[in-house]
């Protein structure tokens, strides 16, 4: 029997009165941790299950990485839970027999893993994968990881035999890869070793050089014994070669570096500033020397400079004797005001500096005055450096927005910043999508924000109307952000203002090619909406379709055309007898449309300032019914803000935490 019957037959075995195990997840279904709370929502709904009750659950992340397709361990499985941590344990208990729940404490996951032995000398039997993978695991953990390169701890001379031992038993590269890793954190695989599996791996994988478990390691032991097979290698696998380049201190890596930077190829970046720091002495000085070089290529993409900010922030913070966001932040604005930097570069961290929140400077203002950092020395030096940001913050980030080629999330979390817009702000909006290069992730945040707050015109259109079928005529999900498609919002647009264009983008909505469209093509009835949009869009959700912003595209479109606030509408809907409406789904778009001049379109609540700020605004609304303003009140309950405000993003200052507790607890108390 497989290791994933074993533990399904665990897992059904598990649950009682205020313990659930959530049914294993299937293909298609829970990916993340959020789908697994939204499946105990709709358990609860569908069960009558208390929801107090405390549960847990892996999801298809976690299957992954733990099983291979044999249904065989490969890696611990991490269990997730919600609401009470020590109920979640009782109920898991120990695990299956064989098996082990490994406890991490209330700010983590429990993982479930196999129980293995280790002979009298303390090493794995080679045959036991389970065992060796478990004490690889042990020996790969850094003892410091604020720094890069991490530290790890010295091998005994017993362990290294052991693992030289593995790799001469290994028939090829494919196999050697756990120990090859192990091995070359500290630096200890034989100039033998390197060539031995360089060799296989470029024979093996010629013409298409796959890129393995311990890749960089392997090319690592290659080039700091000067084989010349690890720069063949190198010149292969590209920009994925970047990092490790810049730990070999030769001029043949610094050229090499050079010419991606000049390429503005921004995983170089990293790598070619160690490499300067190392030679330079100095970090700033580092900078300033990859600045200059930037500079002389013209015009350079924002990501290049944001890049840049962020390694040259945690670069400085290294230099400090300890580490944390407080250390951090305190970087952040010493470089923002540091004349040596170029404007650009000191614009790129002074967006950081912001993103992270007001609770950042009384953490500043906190620290020990002991505590080292570049140039600050004591409290009184701190205070004038955070004096002298926020004079010159509003000037340095006159006109910019952020990287709108980050990370999606990262991205969200800039959202709250332009609730309102000023001129400066709609300027740079309109320019980002003016601009050829600016790719589907970035049309859809600005062109959102343009057209929500109603800036958004002809000439959007006309940028996008040669190259919208290339850009972003394609499949892209917006389920973990707060705007649109962008071939949404511009078919909307574009109805709204009357383009020719419009009539084009409802032909390409209306053919059946690309699945993925039907379900968002009636978001697009907002455009220049009519009763009998609505009435269409009404029968669209009766169908019981999928919700993929259908309920507040109609509360969007009946507030147009009744001329009414979009909070008007919802309430309405909140008092309907028979309700047809999720609540989940519902009690979203309530909030979501708090303010018409940006509503929100993730689609949870979630755990951001923007959502927090709108379930206040609704429940202190008394303009709404006393249902709506009570359904607001548990949102309050279950936000971050007031529960784990460290997990808030933009993080909030602890006086914004404070009110924020005080408002809910006068509202509760009543």
């Amino acid at each position: 029997m497989s290791d994933l019957s074993e533990i399904n037959k665990w897992w059904r075995t598990l649950g009682n009165d205020g313990f659930v195990a959530l049914e294993p997840p299937t293909r298609g279904g829970r990916y993340t941790q959020t789908d697994g709370h939204d499946d105990f929502a709709e358990l609860v709904e569908q069960q009558g299950i208390s929801k107090t009750a405390s549960f847990a659950y892996w999801h298809l992340q976690s299957h992954d990485r733990a099983f291979d397709r044999s249904g065989q361990l490969r890696g611990p499985l991490l269990l997730h839970w919600g609401h009470d941590y020590e109920v979640v344990r009782a109920g898991l208990g120990a695990g299956p027999d064989g098996y082990e729940v490994v406890d991490h404490g209330p700010q983590g996951a429990f993982a479930l893993d196999k129980v293995t032995a280790r002979g009298a000398d303390g090493m794995p039997d080679p045959a036991d994968a389970s065992a060796v993978r478990q004490f690889l695991e042990e020996l790969n953990v850094p003892v410091r990881q604020d720094r890069i390169p991490y530290e790890y701890r010295p091998l005994t001379e017993q362990q290294q035999t052991w693992l030289h031992d593995r790799l001469a038993e290994c028939a090829d590269v494919d196999a050697a890869m756990a120990y090859l890793r192990t091995l070359e954190y500290r630096q200890l695989l034989t100039a033998q070793e390197a060539q031995r599996f360089g060799d296989d791996w470029r024979t093996r994988y010629e013409g298409r050089l796959v890129k393995l478990p311990a890749m960089r390691e392997l090319l690592h032991a290659m080039m700091r014994h000067d084989l010349p097979m690890g720069w063949e290698l190198a010149r292969e696998l590209g920009d994925s070669s970047l990092s490790v380049i810049g730990r070999i201190p030769t001029a043949k890596a610094e050229d090499v570096l050079r010419q991606a930077v000049l390429e503005q190829r921004p995983e170089a970046v990293e790598p070619w500033l160690r490499l300067a720091k190392a030679q330079v002495g100095g970090v700033i000085a580092a900078a300033v020397r990859v600045s200059q070089v930037l500079l002389a290529t013209g015009a350079v993409s924002p990501a290049m400079w944001a890049e840049l900010a962020r390694w040259l922030t945690n670069m400085r913070a290294d230099e400090a004797p300890a580490r944390d966001h407080a250390i951090n932040q305190l970087v952040r604005l010493e470089l923002s005001v540091d004349d040596q930097l170029p404007r650009p570069l000191r614009q790129a961290i002074a967006a950081d500096a912001v993103e992270y929140g007001s609770d950042m400077d009384a953490r500043v203002l906190a620290l020990d005055p002991q505590t080292l950092v570049g140039q600050i020395r004591v409290a009184g030096d701190t205070a004038r450096t955070l004096e002298r940001f926020q004079q010159e913050m509003p000037s340095l980030l006159d006109g910019t927005g952020p990287v709108l080629t980050q990370y999606e999330g990262g991205l969200t979390q800039t959202w709250g910043r332009y609730r309102t817009l000023s001129l400066d702000d709609i300027q740079w909006l309109r320019d980002r999508v003016a601009d050829p290069t600016t790719e589907m992730q970035g049309l859809g945040y600005c062109m959102e924000l343009l057209y929500a707050h109603g800036e958004a015109g002809t000439d959007e259109v006309d940028a996008l109307a040669s190259r919208w079928r290339k850009v972003i005529a394609k499949q892209y999900k917006t389920t973990y952000t707060e705007w649109r498609h962008p071939m949404v919002t511009l078919t909307c647009l574009a109805q709204d203002i009357g383009h020719p264009l419009a009539q084009q983008l409802l032909a390409w909505w209306q053919k059946p090619a690309a699945k993925w469209k039907t379900e968002l093509a009636p978001l697009t009835l907002l455009g220049a909406p009519t009763p009998q949009k609505a009435d269409e869009l009404w029968k669209v959700m009766q169908s019981g379709v999928h919700d993929s912003g259908h309920l507040m595209t109609w509360v969007l479109m009946r507030a147009r055309l009744d001329h009414v606030h979009p909070l008007a509408v919802a309430d309405h809907l909140m008092n309907l007898d028979p309700q047809p409406f999720r609540p989940y789904v519902l009690h979203r778009v309530v909030i979501s449309v708090a303010d018409p001049a940006q509503p929100l379109w993730h689609y949870n609540i979630g755990h951001s300032p923007s959502w927090w700020s709108r379930i206040v605004e609704v429940a202190d609304n008394a303009a709404l019914s006393q249902r709506t303003r009570q359904m607001a009140l548990e949102e309050a309950r279950g936000h971050r803000m007031v529960n784990y405000p460290e997990h808030v993003y933009p993080r909030p200052s602890a006086p914004e935490v404070a009110d924020a507790r005080a408002w809910l607890a006068a509202r509760s108390s009543g």
